[in-house]
């Protein structure tokens, strides 16, 4: 419905055409190079099972930048961004059992840039084997050069990857010492 509303008001009002994209449900982040070896070797050391995974999202959409419209299968992009950051579905006999809960995941236009959202609701029991529930958030910025979809992806790749190490920066402060 929101598609159709925002295609005849720009065809009404400017003529113009509106675009969707379909992203790569695949979660490709690169981490910088600094870094990398230190962030692998600590994802490696330290896995986690997830025992749910959920998309409580009040918007199914990820949203639009500029005149495109972005559209992707939301859960296998979060859940290959969590496999690749050691939190498995198949990790039954590690500690903690995570439950994941996606609450916001968005990209839009902001002049010529674009900002991308990614929160998660984070469930665990803590070291003292109390349930703990944490919200995490990624939030990245970059340059809009021409709404393309490996730009859209990349942005969207990296405020998902910030919020899954937030996630693991304090699962590990509890597992992984």
């Amino acid at each position: 419905m929101q598609k159709i509303i925002i295609t005849l008001l720009c065809i009404a009002m400017f003529g113009c055409s509106v675009n969707t994209v379909q992203l790569s449900s695949e979660y490709n982040h690169k981490f910088k190079r600094s870094n990398k070896a230190k962030q692998l070797s600590n994802i490696a050391e330290c896995s986690f099972h997830l025992a749910d995974f959920k998309d409580k999202r009040e918007s199914k959409s990820l949203g639009i930048v500029a005149l495109t419209i972005v559209e992707n299968d939301v859960n296998k992009w979060a859940l290959s961004a969590l496999e690749k950051y050691n939190i498995k579905e198949n990790n039954a006999n590690t500690l903690p059992h995570v439950k994941v809960t996606l609450v916001k995941a968005y990209i839009h236009s902001l002049m010529s840039s674009m900002a991308a959202n990614v929160v998660f609701k984070i469930e665990y029991k803590s070291s003292a084997k109390e349930q703990k529930t944490n919200y995490v958030r990624g939030h990245e910025v970059d340059v809009n050069w021409n709404s393309g979809e490996s730009e859209i992806l990349s942005t969207l790749n990296k405020a998902m990857g910030k919020a899954i190490s937030k996630a693991r920066d304090d699962l590990g402060k509890s597992y992984c010492t």
